[in-house]
């Protein structure tokens, strides 16, 4: 339950920030707290935004994430996923950083110097770009990423999943094939032959009028 208010809460906090509310990056600040946390809420967010850039913004989901681990499965290796947490955000940073061109117009919008925080920031440019380029750096953050997620979910559930995927769109695709082999197909109408139609009407049809030469007998 804790987790779940601290995630409103969080939430609230990053998507209504605005750096007017921080009095270090404006003075004076705005008169009403634009945050809807007021101005813990403003502060919480500006701390968060400047350790983890735009990957703040996906820290609530983690406390929804690691509350419903609480709620179905305790305190079981609880401490292990917080650590591949953390590897998987410390990645998504890494990689966030290297993408700086991208979020480059949400940076000056919410107005951050690094999409992936001052850390990733430094180390991407002191330790990894130095030593492996950006390619290298590209595929070491993508790779961390994959594995963080294979060891956060586990292999048999990630290949449950994906069975359990394959399955649902077999289904939706067997229901829409049936149901267009349900649907009667449409005939083209015929176009009537008024020429045959005239003809025939005329070959059936009796001439009435008299004759000259009846006419002269009688």
């Amino acid at each position: 339950i804790i987790l779940f208010a601290l995630f409103v809460l969080l939430l609230l906090s990053l998507i209504s920030y605005d750096w007017r509310d921080i009095s270090i990056l404006q003075s004076p600040v705005n008169s009403v707290p634009y945050n809807f946390i007021g101005p813990a809420g403003a502060w919480t967010a500006f701390i968060l935004l400047q350790v983890s850039g735009v990957g703040a913004y996906l820290l609530p989901v983690w406390l929804v994430v690691f509350g419903l681990l609480l709620i179905f499965k305790g305190t079981a290796h609880l401490k292990a996923k917080i650590g591949v947490a953390a590897g998987f955000m410390i990645s998504l940073s890494c990689l966030l950083e290297l993408l700086y061109e991208f979020w480059e117009p949400l940076c000056q919008r919410i107005n951050i110097g690094a999409p992936g925080g001052v850390a990733a920031k430094f180390i991407v440019a002191k330790l990894l770009n130095p030593l492996w380029g950006s390619v290298g750096t590209g595929i070491a953050a993508i790779a961390g990423l994959l594995a963080t997620a294979v060891l956060f979910l586990g292999w048999e559930a990630i290949v449950l999943g994906v069975a359990k995927f394959g399955f649902a769109c077999e289904t939706v695709f067997r229901r829409l094939t049936a149901r267009h082999a349900a649907i009667p197909a449409l005939e083209p109408e015929a176009i009537p032959d008024r020429a045959g139609t005239r003809a025939r009407r005329g070959a059936g049809s009796v001439d009435s009028r008299p004759v000259d030469g009846d006419d002269e007998k009688a």
